[in-house]
């Protein structure tokens, strides 16, 4: 049915235009010739359309005319048209010439070419037109599901959204558009009227009384997103968004395919300054060993790395379901990705020098780790030993197995650890930026270390977004810790992005700081997953303080007492490394692992207090004030 459709589309078009082309090419005889003259060239003429028409309407197919779609006509496509038209005109010429049929003026195909644009273009834009306000009635005409739509941001992305929802959303009827460029207000876009700025929503959406309101702007920042849905807030609409400007662009999805909004809009941000060039001169072609690839931080790693063609990846997770879940989907979005699924716990030596020995990596990214900070200071011992043994043996094995480079995911909670999780993380940091100053290490000028922090990310297995929207759903009372807790938060493609980003440039020992943005109050960041569900905060859920748990702090830190220094990417700092003599260290590891594996806490967590300085929350907050 579709197919005869388009068939009889084209037979119509094919129609109109060998009319349009046969006009256009009398009335240029007409025009250039007059009256009297052209009794003298009519046999010329009636020779020569055929062969005209004929050749324009190829034309036309040839350069894909046929292909383009009447209601989606806009600037871009007329020139198109006019280069279609031109080519085609200056064919129809060199035909009419070659078959030598007498004298013709030259100025008669260049009438041609112009009444051809007037007259195609034309009927283009007309049927456009005609579609749009085809389907403007029969909205009118549908009163009953007619739903009023404000528009905010007025620019190319909302004009277009405008005539895409008149022509596909005939239950839908755009009143007009919200921008806070000031010059705009006042003035019509497309028929209709940019009504006022985000200052003056409230008055506009009852005025009107308008149903939704869409966010047509793909690549606002979060920051700027937030200051327009603290305005939208006061209408009581939950406002939907267009996609992403580069889902858009790529055809992933289209524009009017809109979404509710969610917390991740409210906090992205377009990273300033990454060199993709770079990024995949670093990958491309080389064995890339991801740990815990079956992880939020792993996965992403995973699909990005798979995008820059390296030779092969591996893919090391202790868990069978994460690793089987990330394996699914690089053979979906990377079908041709060598990607080798490896069920390891990284503290098993013997198993690990395996594995090094056969695949021979060239890249490690070490994100393994337990990183939930209640349930590591519920067991310290098995948290210590996982996160500290598999980063010891992992490296160990890196310089003698001579892998090029080594990258090790830290956190923000490795400066002034108040818990276990970040003490591991501290004490991983050591290890990366001393391990090449062993003197025992033969081999240790052949594999850069670099360790790379930042703060939480969105969207993460078990973090406080999911927590928070579970209990939005079952209407039970959101729980934050403290009133004035704050954390840093980065969504998890930009993170990796940086990640990669930062390994390609490390050298021996650095550690980068991501740029984090500014930290954000989870109490913040909860009223605005309850707006987002459609409830109001404190009055249909309300929140509950429950009080910092143990090791948990006020505020994250991404750096303390080190000279940070800029490199050539906005987003990217490195810190000075913490130089410490690695055999002792190493000896001090060895008797806290072996405490660990005989799960001896109190030892256990003397020894790690013996390497690393754990802080309290107490003496963070008179640190704080002395500061202050």
């Amino acid at each position: 049915m579709i197919f005869n459709y388009k068939i009889k589309k084209l037979a119509i078009l094919l129609l109109l235009d060998s009319f349009l082309c046969a006009l256009s090419f009398y009335m240029a005889f007409y025009l250039r010739l007059g009256s009297i003259s052209l009794d003298d060239y009519f046999p010329i003429f009636f020779h020569l359309w055929p062969f005209v028409v004929v050749t324009q309407l190829c034309s036309f197919f040839i350069f894909g005319l046929y292909k383009s779609i009447i209601r989606y006509m806009n600037l871009g496509a007329a020139i198109n048209y006019v280069k279609t038209i031109t080519a085609a005109t200056f064919i129809s010429w060199a035909v009419a010439t070659a078959l030598n049929f007498g004298f013709i003026p030259r100025s008669i195909f260049i009438i041609d070419w112009m009444l051809l644009i007037f007259t195609v273009l034309g009927c283009r834009f007309g049927f456009r037109l005609y579609i749009e306000q085809r389907q403007r009635l029969f909205s009118f005409n549908k009163p009953k599901n007619l739903r009023r739509v404000l528009i905010y941001g007025a620019g190319n992305c909302g004009t277009h959204l405008a005539r895409e929802l008149a022509i596909s959303q005939p239950n839908t009827r755009v009143i007009g558009f919200i921008d806070d460029e000031i010059s705009k207000i006042g003035h019509h876009v497309q028929e209709l009227k940019v009504l006022g700025s985000g200052d003056t929503i409230v008055d506009i959406a009852e005025q009107y009384q308008i149903d939704d309101i869409i966010i047509a702007m793909p690549s606002v920042s979060g920051q700027d997103l937030r200051a327009i849905i603290e305005k939208v807030k006061q209408t009581r609409i939950i406002p939907k968004i267009v996609p992403p400007l580069h889902e858009i662009l790529s055809g992933k999805r289209a524009l009017t395919q809109l979404h509710d909004l969610k917390i991740e809009d409210l906090l992205k941000r377009s990273p300033k300054s990454l060199d993709y060039d770079v990024i995949r001169k670093f990958i491309f072609g080389k064995k890339v060993m991801v740990t815990g690839a079956g992880g939020s931080i792993g996965s992403e790693l995973v699909l990005q790395i798979a995008a820059n063609d390296p030779e092969q990846i591996l893919l090391v997770d202790n868990s069978e379901f994460n690793l089987y879940a990330v394996h699914e989907r690089i053979k979906e979005s990377y079908p041709q990705a060598n990607a080798v699924p490896i069920l390891l716990d990284c503290t098993d030596r013997e198993r690990v020098s395996k594995i090094f020995s056969h695949y021979r990596p060239n890249l490690v990214f070490h994100a393994a780790a337990y990183k939930h900070v209640p349930m590591v200071e519920f067991n310290p011992c098995a948290g210590i030993y996982n996160n500290i043994g598999s980063t010891l043996t992992l490296a160990e094995l890196a310089v003698e197995f001579d892998v090029q480079k080594f990258i090790l995911i830290s956190s923000d909670k490795a400066v002034r650890p108040t818990n276990i999780m970040g003490a591991t993380k501290k004490v991983c940091e050591l290890i990366i930026q001393n391990i090449d100053s062993s003197p025992n290490s033969r081999k240790r000028s052949t594999t850069d270390f670099v360790a790379v922090r930042f703060g939480n990310v969105l969207g993460s297995s078990g973090s406080v977004i999911p927590k928070m929207l579970d209990q939005i759903n079952r209407n039970l009372p959101v729980t934050v810790t403290h009133p004035e807790i704050t954390r840093y938060f980065m969504l998890i493609p930009e993170a990796v992005s940086l990640v990669i980003q930062a390994g390609s440039m490390g050298r021996a020992g650095d550690v980068f700081v991501l740029d984090m943005g500014n930290p954000i109050r989870i109490v913040d960041m909860a009223k605005e997953l309850i707006y987002l569900c459609g409830k109001r905060p404190d009055t249909d859920i309300p929140i509950v303080y429950t009080g910092l748990r143990p090791g948990e702090k006020l505020f994250e830190e991404l750096l303390l007492n080190e000279v940070e220094s800029p490199t050539r990417y906005n987003d990217i700092l490195v810190a000075r490394p913490e130089k410490v003599n690695f055999e002792n260290l190493r000896r001090s590891l060895q008797q806290l692992l072996q405490q660990t594996r005989n799960v001896k806490n109190d030892e256990a967590m003397q020894s790690l207090r013996g390497i690393v300085r754990i802080y309290d929350n107490s003496e963070l907050a008179f640190e704080e004030y002395a500061v202050n």
